[in-house]
């Protein structure tokens, strides 16, 4: 699953999980 921008992720942008 790929999260853009998510403000509930503390990584704020493009983050890539498997």
């Amino acid at each position: 699953m790929c999260f853009r921008s998510s403000p509930i992720l503390i990584l704020s942008g493009e983050s890539c999980s498997v």
